[in-house]
C-alpha cells in the first residue's frame, strides 16, 4: 500500500502458487495469479474500489462463519460452492476481471462487486454482502449471481444469512 496523502492510498496484491518443492509454477489453474490480482485505490472515507481477480463478496462472508476457516476436509464451501446446487465449476469462489467495492464504518462492513464477462452472449456476475461485528456478534448476509454454465438464458443465485457469537470458550455459527 502506497500513501497518496489526504486520505488515499494506492494497493496491488499479487497472489501466485509456486510448487515448494521444486519452485514450478502450480498448474491447478489457467491462470498464473490464480488466487488474487488486483490494483486500487482505497480512501479512509469513501472506502476502497480494486480492479482484478478477487473471491467473491459472498466467500468472505462464508469464510468467516466457517469454523475451519476453509480448510480441510470439513470446510463449508470450498472454492466451488459445489453446496445448494450452486456448482459452477471452476474455481468460481473467485471473480475474474472483476470490479470490487468495500466500505467498513460503525461495525458495518458492505461489499459490492461485479465480473465483466468477456464472452459473447454471457450474462456478467454480481455480488453483494453486508456483514455486522460488534464485540462477540458476527452477522451476514450475502449474494451472488451469476451466468448457469447449463443454460445460457438462466442465472444460479446463491444467498446466505448467518451469525456466531463468541462466548469465549464457544463460538456457535449458525
Amino acid at each position: 500500500m502506497e500513501d497518496l496523502g489526504g486520505g488515499l492510498s494506492v494497493k496491488f496484491d499479487l497472489e501466485h502458487r509456486v510448487l515448494p518443492g521444486t519452485g514450478a509454477v502450480n498448474t491447478t489453474s489457467n491462470n498464473q495469479f490464480w488466487d488474487k490480482s488486483i490494483v486500487g485505490i482505497t480512501s479512509q472515507t469513501f472506502g476502497e474500489v480494486t480492479l482484478g481477480r478477487d473471491y467473491m463478496p459472498l466467500f468472505y462472508s462464508q469464510y468467516l462463519l466457517d469454523p475451519w476457516l476453509n480448510q480441510g476436509v470439513a470446510e463449508v464451501g470450498g472454492t466451488t460452492y459445489a453446496f445448494a446446487g450452486y456448482n459452477l465449476g471452476g474455481a468460481e469462489a473467485r471473480y475474474n476481471n472483476g470490479i470490487f467495492y468495500k466500505m467498513a464504518a460503525n461495525g458495518f462492513t458492505v461489499m459490492l462487486s461485479s465480473s465483466l464477462s468477456e464472452e459473447e452472449d454471457v450474462d456478467n456476475r454480481y455480488g453483494a454482502a453486508v456483514n455486522y461485528s460488534a464485540g462477540p456478534l458476527f452477522v451476514t448476509v450475502a449474494y451472488d449471481q451469476a451466468p448457469s454454465n447449463v443454460d445460457a438464458d438462466e442465472t444460479n443465485s446463491l444467498v446466505i444469512i448467518g451469525a456466531s457469537y463468541d462466548f469465549g470458550m464457544i463460538k456457535p455459527r449458525i
